[in-house]
């Protein structure tokens, strides 16, 4: 749900981005798009679109299937930006957005050596594009990462990191060299728990010896 925040902040209105959901409306996004999100083979484009947005939309998310990108960021973005009140176009604008940093995600953790990303490894390399990291930094933080082990906890600890403030490129380095050496993706979550403003040299210190 993150990266659905970061993309409607950099890709719809201040107006859209400045507005608050209340508790209500979360609520009925997660159920919008629970009800259609089964899996990706059946993810549907949410209803109360016109039919010219809806077939600009379904065209998307097929461009997407095609591209074996995850869809269900794509759809669940579609949702949450007709519960905070976008336009049709804005709605359009950021999916086309997160549909971008997907596929950026994608290309750069096959270039990285991972011949067979999960969905789940995908969209968190697009959350952290969408917090600044390069497709550069990306793809050589995957070719920091032991083939063996998920990208999942790396990921997620690098865009918690951009979350908080820690420059990108900082991260990025930081996490990439906990991982060269050598630490388990329960030391990565530990470090972060703690990370503060001096977050990279937290992550430095969790390396094993």
């Amino acid at each position: 749900m993150r990266q659905l925040t970061l993309t409607l902040a950099l890709a719809l209105s201040p107006v859209l981005a400045a507005a608050q959901a209340s508790a209500g409306a979360q609520a009925e996004a997660r159920t919008r798009a629970g009800a259609s999100l089964q899996g990706r083979d059946e993810t549907r484009i949410p209803e109360g679109f016109s039919v010219e947005t809806r077939a600009r939309l379904e065209a998307m998310v097929e461009a997407a299937r095609k591209k074996n990108l995850p869809t269900e960021p794509m759809t669940d973005m579609m949702a949450e930006g007709q519960v905070k009140g976008a336009s049709e176009a804005q709605i359009v604008a950021a999916s086309a957005t997160t549909m971008g940093q997907l596929e950026a995600s994608l290309q750069a953790l096959v270039k990285g050596g991972r011949e067979r990303p999960t969905d789940q490894e995908v969209q968190r390399g697009a959350a952290a594009i969408a917090l600044g990291a390069t497709s550069a930094q990306l793809e050589a933080l995957v070719r920091q990462t032991p083939s063996e082990r998920r990208l999942d906890v790396a990921l997620e600890v690098l865009t918690e990191l951009a979350a908080r403030g820690v420059p990108v490129d900082r991260a990025v380095l930081a996490v990439g060299g906990t991982l060269s050496a050598g630490a388990t993706g329960g030391q990565l979550v530990s470090v972060l728990a703690s990370a503060n403003g001096s977050a990279g040299l937290r992550l430095g210190a969790a390396r094993k010896p």
